[in-house]
């Protein structure tokens, strides 16, 4: 059985729930979570503004995976923005 005053449970706290960043996640240049890391295994020439060009050897974060072999990406060491790139030119590092 609860008592209550004034709407709060008498000798109980009231939780509140925080919305604090994961410490341990890392987080794509416009705040997405980074699911995984890639390597491109060969160079990709972008052929439409919503794809995104890399070399052979680019570091790429990933961001979304698509179920259509296209995953949302940035390369990590180019100042850009995110963009599709097809999953069969990178191995997951």
């Amino acid at each position: 059985m609860s008592h209550y005053e004034g709407g709060d449970p008498v000798g109980r706290s009231r939780s509140r729930t925080l919305a604090v960043a994961d410490p341990g996640r890392q987080y794509s240049r416009d705040g997405r979570a980074i699911l995984h890391f890639a390597r491109a295994m060969y160079s990709y020439t972008a052929a439409i503004p919503e794809e995104l060009g890399f070399t052979k050897g680019d570091v790429l974060a990933v961001i979304r995976l698509q179920d259509d072999g296209w995953w949302e990406a940035e390369v990590t060491k180019v100042r850009g923005h995110p963009g599709l790139v097809p999953s069969n030119y990178l191995q997951i590092i």
